[in-house]
């Protein structure tokens, strides 16, 4: 299903999971999560600067799989990532 003439908001999967997405006004990711009845499989929550780009990815379950990125100022190339 998408979210009014915008991007993808639900999905669902063939193997019985629904993945939804959140945007928010500029259709930057907010939040991806993936459930299996009312169970919750993955809950990634996005943090993003003034321009969309992506600053982290919290995961909901593990704090060892967060991720965040810094960029350079000039043309905005990621500078650095780290993830596990």
């Amino acid at each position: 299903m998408r979210q009014g003439p915008g991007p993808l908001a639900t999905l669902p999967l063939g193997n019985g999971t629904t993945e939804t997405r959140s945007f928010d006004g500029r259709y930057s990711p907010t939040e991806v999560e993936l459930t299996a009845g009312a169970t919750t499989r993955l809950d990634w929550l996005y943090g993003t600067d003034k321009v969309g780009k992506p600053l982290s990815v919290t995961d909901s379950f593990s704090v060892a799989n967060n991720r965040a990125f810094t960029y350079q100022e000039v043309q905005y190339f990621v500078a650095s990532a780290a993830r596990p």
